[in-house]
């Protein structure tokens, strides 16, 4: 006996297969968007983490925040920096970024593309610092994070790439958003990052 089946049913079934096969092969919106614009993704994945820092009181100095760890390959953080981790963030605020042991940390002010474009030359020709806080540069930039003083308000600076990088494995990320929670007796930084792997 054979099955037969109508144009219209083998239409929708051919349509939803066709739907199906785009939509899986999305990896995530930075990729589709560099695919219609015939650019490589080099950063793949992009991920999203949030490092909530310590709280503290800055009366009492930067080190009663404490820090926080951050392993960019998982976006997992702790504060005993046990396990792998990439860049430790401590200071007032836990503002201050530092690089792991054996690893270097770089930055690329004024980067208007997708995080997904950055590549290896990216950061071969990135800036090197041995650490990256707040931004005090009245023209570009050399920090990650802005602070007013009159308002007591904390801004990500938009555009600022950094890097980790020990030679083998190298790490993009960038901030996207940045809150002070607390008063002036206690408060704490609560920062949002967008990460991935440099795999080109």
């Amino acid at each position: 006996m054979k099955t037969i089946i109508s144009k219209a049913t083998k239409g929708l079934f051919l349509g939803i297969i066709a739907f199906l096969a785009v939509s899986c092969d999305k990896e995530n919106d930075d990729a589709a968007n560099l695919s219609l614009n015939n650019e490589t993704a080099v950063v793949a994945p992009v991920n999203s983490t949030i490092v909530t820092g310590n709280y503290g009181n800055p009366a009492s100095g930067p080190g009663s925040f404490g820090t926080v760890y951050l392993n960019l390959a998982t976006g997992v953080t702790n504060t005993t920096g046990t396990g792998a981790w990439h860049v430790s963030f401590s200071g007032t605020n836990n503002l201050t970024i530092n690089p792991a042991s054996g690893y270097t940390l770089k930055y690329t002010a004024g980067y208007t593309s997708p995080l997904a474009t950055i590549g290896l030359s990216n950061y071969s020709s990135a800036t090197t610092a041995s650490s990256l806080g707040l931004n005090t540069a009245t023209t570009g930039a050399n920090g990650w994070l802005n602070y007013n003083i009159s308002t007591h308000v904390v801004t990500h600076v938009p555009n600022f790439v950094m890097y980790v990088s020990n030679g083998t494995s190298t790490y993009a990320f960038q901030a996207t958003n940045a809150v002070g929670e607390g008063n002036d007796t206690g408060n704490r930084g609560v920062y949002t990052f967008s990460y991935g792997p440099v795999i080109n």
